[in-house]
Order: C-alpha cells, then sequence, then structure tokens
C-alpha cells in the first residue's frame, strides 16, 4: 500500500495523455496498482473505520485505518498475497455495512461486516474465506461495500436490475 496526497498529482485536461503514476510512487516492478482509495486525515482517527481488501481465490480481509496512518512513500505491506492470486478489491467500510461479493461464474454473497462474520487483522495476514466456490475454475471478479443508508434495495421491475 502506497500514499500519494491528491495535490501531488498533477492536473490535466480530460483529453491529456496523463503522467504514470508509477513515477509518483515508487512500485516493485512485479507490482500494479489495483485499488485506489480516497481517505482524509479525520478518518484515520475513526476507530469505526476500516479497509476491506478481497483476493481473486476467496478471501477477505478487514484491517482497521488506523493500522495505515503512518504510510511511508516507499509503501507498506498491507496484506499477504500468495503467488497464484491477485488482489480484486479494496474499500473502505463502517460498521453496519454490507459486502457483495461477486465470481465469474455469476454466484453472489452477501454479509455484514460485522466482527462476527470478518474480525479485524493486523496488516500481515492473508485474510480469512470470503466465499466458497462451488463451480470448478471459478474466482472472484468483484467486491462492493453497500453503506448502511443504501441498504433498502428495490427491485426494478421496468429496468430488470436491482438498485
Amino acid at each position: 500500500m502506497y500514499n500519494l496526497n491528491v495535490y501531488e498529482i498533477p492536473e490535466g485536461a480530460r483529453t491529456g495523455k496523463g503522467k504514470a503514476i508509477v513515477n509518483m510512487i515508487k512500485t516493485e516492478p512485479a507490482e500494479k496498482i489495483q485499488a485506489m482509495l480516497t481517505v482524509s486525515p479525520a478518518d484515520f482517527d475513526d476507530p469505526g473505520r476500516f479497509i476491506v481488501m478481497a483476493s481473486k481465490r476467496g478471501y477477505i480481509k478487514k484491517t482497521e485505518l488506523a493500522a495505515f496512518k503512518n504510510l511511508r512513500k516507499a509503501g507498506i505491506r498491507a496484506l499477504i498475497i500468495e503467488d497464484d492470486d491477485d488482489l480484486i478489491g479494496a474499500a473502505l467500510c463502517s460498521n453496519g455495512n454490507e459486502i457483495i461479493l461477486a465470481s465469474s461464474r455469476g454466484m453472489a454473497c452477501r454479509f455484514e461486516q460485522c466482527d462476527d462474520e470478518i474480525r479485524p487483522m493486523g496488516r500481515g495476514a492473508r485474510g480469512v474465506t470470503g466465499m466458497r466456490f462451488k463451480l470448478d475454475g471459478d474466482f472472484l471478479v468483484s467486491m462492493v461495500v453497500v453503506e448502511q443508508d443504501r441498504k433498502s434495495t428495490r427491485l426494478n421491475s421496468s429496468h430488470g436490475y436491482i438498485s
């Protein structure tokens, strides 16, 4: 995990080519950016704020945001990823939020992010099983955190989706 202040990113036009982010942070040659989070300094002091990370093989990990308060420019290890695994998403969450995991074969799993479901872990942990796969060759493709005020899900029959 790396830290980059927003004001350090050069502003550009919508049609501009941009600037390579690897020139702004010191990444290892084999590393690639999988997720970006915007965190205000006040959020680090909130004991009810967490970073939730999910991996391709179905592992999920919740770590208190305060554990990442002192990020260095060279980065720190946020979780253990095995060779045949990959990070698919990271998001901020609070108590009362729900997490939805979706797999490549169309399976989904929804659960609350309470301590009974996912206990908070240190930065060096791999995580716990977030989703078991029924179908051979299946893997996670997405993770979404549903905030407490958006939990009232309704089916919009005219469009055929859940909003």
